[in-house]
C-alpha cells in the first residue's frame, strides 16, 4: 500500500513541476534586427544572441552569443566571428569567418 501512495506522490510532484515549467518565463536577453540589408561592421560587437530577418545580411564584426538569421543572401566575411551557434536559412549562405559553436544551414 505504501508503494501505491509513493507513486501518487511522485505523479503529483511531476505534474506540479510540469506546470511550473510551463508558466515560468525564461530570463535571457536577445537582440533582433531586420530590414532590406543588415550589416554588422568590423569592430562592432553584439554582446547577446542576435536574431535577424533581412534580404541581405553581412557579418564583419563579432557576435558574443548565438546568431539566427533568415534571408536571401547571408555572408560571414573573414573578419566575422560568431562565438556561439549559427542558424542560417537563405538562398545563399557563405561562411568565410569563424563560428565557434554548431552551424545549422538551410
Amino acid at each position: 500500500m505504501r508503494a501505491k501512495h509513493f507513486n501518487y506522490f511522485l505523479a503529483a510532484c511531476g505534474l506540479l513541476l510540469a506546470i511550473a515549467l510551463a508558466i515560468a518565463t525564461p530570463a535571457g536577453a536577445q537582440e533582433g534586427m531586420g530590414g532590406e540589408t543588415v550589416v554588422i561592421e568590423e569592430g562592432q560587437v553584439v554582446e547577446d544572441d542576435l536574431y535577424v530577418g533581412a534580404n541581405q545580411f553581412v557579418l564583419r564584426g563579432r557576435i558574443n552569443g548565438d546568431l539566427y538569421v533568415a534571408g536571401g543572401t547571408i555572408t560571414i566575411e573573414p573578419s566575422g566571428v560568431v562565438e556561439g551557434d549559427l542558424g542560417a536559412a537563405g538562398q545563399s549562405v557563405t561562411i568565410d569567418g569563424q563560428v565557434n559553436g554548431d552551424a545549422r544551414i538551410a
